[in-house]
């Protein structure tokens, strides 16, 4: 009997604790009602979240330049949160250079010394988190860091 992840769906291996797509754990007695014929479903699968994970970073790289950040994240699992909050928090955070220096142009020499510093913390959280994305893209979760 082959068993299938509960949050997913995805086959998991008879030897595996989590699920190799979404690393949900899953319990040893949980089993579909489908026999597994081999090893070649196992293989097929794995292929596809390969060319699914080549979409998603190119997802998660391109549209970064525009403030679109969680992409590929949203791509992989529309239901994920993190993917949402990313998007949200690059908006704002692409949205506030993209404006002080709409402001920068049309202010004076004053408003380019005030906008300066902010201006460049926004550009440096906004490249962090745009490099946080494609990792979390790529990698997967990165809560395991902050678990004891």
């Amino acid at each position: 009997m082959k068993r299938r992840c509960p949050r997913c769906g995805a086959i998991v291996p008879d030897n595996s604790l989590t699920c190799p797509q979404c690393y949900t754990e899953v319990a040893r007695d949980l089993v579909g009602s489908e026999p597994l014929h081999s090893s070649e479903e196992f293989r097929e699968q794995i292929e596809q979240r390969q060319k699914n994970m080549r979409i998603a970073l190119i997802l998660a790289i391109i549209p970064a330049i525009f403030g679109f950040l969680g992409l590929g994240m949203i791509y992989q699992d529309y239901r994920d949160e993190r993917g949402w909050k990313f998007l949200g928090v690059g908006l704002v955070l692409f949205l506030f250079p993209v404006l002080s220096i709409i402001v920068l142009g049309i202010a004076g020499i004053f408003a380019a010394v005030l906008l300066l510093i902010p201006l460049f913390f926004s550009l440096l959280a906004y490249a962090g988190m745009a490099l946080l994305s494609i990792a979390e893209t790529y990698f997967g979760s990165f809560r395991f860091l902050f678990t004891r």
